[in-house]
């Protein structure tokens, strides 16, 4: 039975085993595909692909964000500095160089 395509719909497999005289039901089918997709996945392979779902959904659309504009990402270093203090920030820009440099040097 693992030898059907993955998309074969489960009563075309029951009417073939009975035509060579296996009994079988769907719901067996389903419980032996299911079975076989978590033994591939235990075992790390590509399980069988499940068929296509038949109801038409609405395409998700991606929510689009627009990009930062450079201005906008000065105007808020900017703010920032004056928030802590140009003496502060200062001291903390002349750190930030030196990490620069010691990682450009390694």
């Amino acid at each position: 039975m693992l030898g059907f395509a993955p998309g074969t719909p489960a009563s075309q497999i029951v009417e073939r085993a009975r035509a060579a005289g296996i009994k079988l039901s769907i719901a067996h089918v389903y419980s032996i595909r299911t079975a076989a997709r978590a033994r591939a996945k235990t075992r790390g392979l590509k399980a069988p692909a499940a068929p296509p779902a038949r109801s038409v959904a609405k395409p998700i659309r991606p929510v689009s964000r627009p990009a930062p504009r450079i201005g906008s990402l000065e105007e808020r270093y900017v703010d920032l500095c004056l928030d802590m203090g140009l003496a502060r920030a200062g001291e903390l820009l002349g750190r930030l160089r030196e990490r620069v440099r010691a990682i450009a040097l390694r």
